[in-house]
């Protein structure tokens, strides 16, 4: 990956992606890079946050640009050398019904037919993990097609009820807690992606895919009551 490095201030910098990642082995090569990164300044690194055209690195202490850019050159050249990363395959509930269909239904102007034919379309789309934002927990799902995007709303919901599926223009998203949003719900999962009290905290990572399974009201409800419910997943792997 070419890159540059841009100084923010003595405890803040950017690394910007000459090309946007967008495909999955991108992404895994984004995050094995950032980890090993992580292990490299763990001394003096506070946080990072990675986005489709690269990462911030937010630092605790301050260190030099040429310790910066060695440590950056030395890692990415380390991960420049993996052919083989590790992913997660999940297959995450979906539940579908009139109370979930209500931004459908006024984008479509009460078209059941046409509801009905885009759930279908939706659910037969394996998704992936891009990056986060938002809020914590808030996946950013790569790989609907065009016909298939949401405008967002011209007037965001004032709650969204956590475990929102919500399309936002060409990506899906899923709410970890009840906050406002303008995103387009078209149904809910009862998976929970961000839990403090969990190992891992986040159940996600960059790269790794979604495939959506519907669910009925008895199920959604019951796995709503699992305390740390984790769906079903494959480890997979993917070769450069």
């Amino acid at each position: 990956m070419r890159y540059t490095l841009h100084f923010s201030n003595a405890k803040q910098y950017f690394v910007h992606l000459e090309t946007p990642v967008d495909r999955q082995e991108q992404m895994l090569q984004l995050q094995a890079w950032v980890l090993a990164l992580k292990d490299s300044l763990s001394k003096v690194l506070n946080e990072t946050i990675t986005e489709p055209r690269g990462f911030l690195i937010l630092l605790n202490k301050e260190v030099t640009d040429d310790d910066l850019k060695t440590a950056l050159e030395k890692t990415w050249a380390a991960t420049a050398q993996r052919s083989v990363f590790s992913y997660k395959k999940w297959e995450f509930p979906f539940y579908k019904s009139a109370e979930t269909s209500h931004d459908l239904e006024d984008y479509f102007k009460g078209d059941t037919q046409a509801i009905a034919a885009y759930w279908e379309a939706f659910l037969s789309h394996i998704l992936k993990v891009q990056f986060y934002g938002f809020q914590p927990g808030f996946v950013y799902l790569q790989g609907l097609p065009s016909s298939l995007h949401l405008p967002r709303k011209e007037k965001p919901a004032l709650e969204v009820p956590v475990g929102a599926v919500a399309v936002g223009e060409r990506y899906v998203g899923i709410y970890p807690q009840n906050s406002p949003g303008g995103w387009q719900i078209i149904g809910l999962s009862p998976v929970s992606l961000f839990d403090r009290n969990r190992k891992p905290i986040f159940l996600l990572e960059p790269g790794d895919t979604i495939q959506w399974k519907e669910v009925d009201a008895h199920t959604y409800k019951k796995l709503k009551t699992k305390p740390r419910y984790i769906p079903n997943y494959q480890d997979e792997k993917i070769v450069l």
